[in-house]
């Protein structure tokens, strides 16, 4: 990888990175009002409402953006390259306006099947509007990451962040509407985005779209919104056998676990495919494209297990430290769905070879294999091991469901990954997390913990993970600053 692509990478990387750290912190802070004004029921109605518009976003295929990037890639001129984006803007206006009406129509039932009660049919009815902003939105950022603009993308998405937050508060403090508050900013929010966005979109791409484009769209995108709705099912069923066989308090535990491979997520591997994704079909189109391609998911690899190892070994104090006893026995489940995360990363890079293809139906067949081997894996686990046996058939089913989508993206088109380095990285990441699994939590396990830690570190830095161009610059940049201190 060049020195040149190593800094775009970075750099873009870290300022996605600093944006969901924003977004992270300013919901941190929100915390102390949401928990004093709003009943866990209340929190348990908005969870609700969130998942039966995403399940309905999904059965609808109202998320058809996975295809721009490819299609804007492919289109010739940068008018056909703009009707891309304004005919993606339509197919979702569209099948979401469908999905919305669908939705109103059968609120009263819906919400007698997930609340058990009527009562919840009307504000079922209005959330569900969020949705046609919420992938309006989703397509003009799309464009804006596209156009290498991330700071403008972190800036929207700050203040769009900013005014709902606002909105809850003078909706939930001040006038106590509870979560009918979090419905209303939630819309006005997502409007009030929807109008920006709209104004900058329309103004550079026009209003002319390419008819040509819905079907061939469409037919990409329908398997991986299949594969998206086997994914919900795997994500949900866990839980669902858990409260089976364990009850809720077992479901709490595994819920705290799974926070800590959100942070990995979110902190590290989503801000890096936020900028790669627009990205990767410009650069396979180069002549040694297929070893670029390759190169970076050796670079990033080395960031991407680090910090999945550092967040495996930290979970312990931060759960002992921030959470009550009774939340303990969630840290030994917490590395089993870090790494979960760390395949399912894996996965997202490596399907490249099928995306580029067209050949998307092989993730939907993967995705409901991997939905039938995890159910079979939580049946067979979950009874004897509880939430850890969550963990072990999650990390499982996702590392399998990663071989698949590998095994048929090399079919159609073969990248050079190098695997080696990452094996044995995570064998020894494992070796790690395993002894100190055993030691009391103290300040000397703590002390041991960054000596290690350390050692990993320097040890990763000199190794093949780290190409020496990129080892080169981050050597420049650390003595720049230390002659400009």
């Amino acid at each position: 990888m060049s020195t040149a692509a190593g800094k775009q990478i970075v750099s873009g990387t870290a300022i996605y990175a600093a944006g969901n750290i924003m977004r992270g912190l300013a919901s941190f802070l929100m915390l102390p009002i949401y928990t004093q004004y709003l009943a866990p029921s209340d929190y348990g109605t908005i969870e609700i409402l969130n998942m039966i518009v995403d399940l309905a976003a999904l059965l609808f295929g109202a998320r058809i953006t996975a295809g721009i990037f490819r299609f804007h890639s492919r289109a010739e001129g940068i008018t056909e390259k703009r009707k891309v984006i304004t005919t993606s803007i339509y197919i979702t206006t569209l099948l979401n306006a469908l999905c919305v009406t669908s939705l109103i129509l059968f609120s009263s039932t819906l919400a007698d099947l997930t609340f058990g009660s009527s009562d919840y049919q009307s504000a079922l009815a209005v959330f569900s509007v969020s949705l046609i902003f919420a992938s309006f939105n989703e397509v003009c950022l799309a464009y804006i990451r596209i156009l290498d603009r991330p700071y403008l993308f972190v800036l929207i998405s700050f203040i769009r962040l900013m005014l709902q937050l606002g909105l809850n508060i003078y909706f939930i403090v001040f006038l106590d509407m509870t979560y009918w508050g979090v419905v209303y900013s939630t819309i006005i929010a997502g409007f009030v985005t929807a109008i920006i966005l709209g104004i900058f979109t329309f103004g550079k791409v026009g209003l002319a779209a390419n008819l040509t484009l819905i079907k061939p769209m469409i037919d990409f995108t329908i398997p991986i919104i299949l594969s998206s709705i086997a994914l919900f099912l795997i994500s949900f069923g866990d839980r669902y056998v858990i409260r089976l066989y364990h009850g809720l308090d077992q479901v709490g535990l595994y819920a705290l676990a799974y926070k800590f491979g959100q942070l990995l997520f979110r902190f590290i591997w989503s801000p890096f495919m936020t900028y790669w994704e627009p990205k990767q079909y410009d650069l396979l189109k180069a002549a040694d494209g297929k070893e670029k391609v390759a190169s970076v998911f050796r670079n990033i690899n080395a960031l991407f297990l680090f910090s999945a190892l550092c967040i495996s070994l930290i979970c312990w104090e931060i759960i002992y430290v921030m959470a009550d006893p009774a939340y303990y026995d969630a840290a030994p489940i917490a590395p089993f769905i870090v790494y979960a995360f760390v395949f399912q990363g894996w996965t997202g890079y490596c399907r490249l070879g099928l995306l580029s293809t067209g050949k998307t139906s092989f993730i939907a067949y993967s995705s409901y294999a991997t939905l039938i081997i995890a159910l079979a894996l939580y049946f067979l686990l979950i009874p004897s091991f509880g939430a850890l046996g969550a963990g072990m058939a999650t990390v499982l089913s996702v590392y399998i469901r990663y071989l698949m989508i590998l095994y048929w993206s090399q079919k159609q088109l073969t990248i050079p990954y190098s695997h080696k380095y990452n094996y044995i990285l995570i064998a020894l990441s494992i070796a790690i997390i395993t002894a100190f699994q055993s030691l009391e939590i103290s300040i000397y396990t703590a002390a041991i913990k960054a000596f290690v830690l350390i050692a990993v570190a320097a040890i990763l830095f000199w190794s093949p993970m780290v190409e020496q161009p990129v080892r080169s610059e981050i050597i420049m940049a650390i003595r720049s600053k230390f002659k400009s201190a």
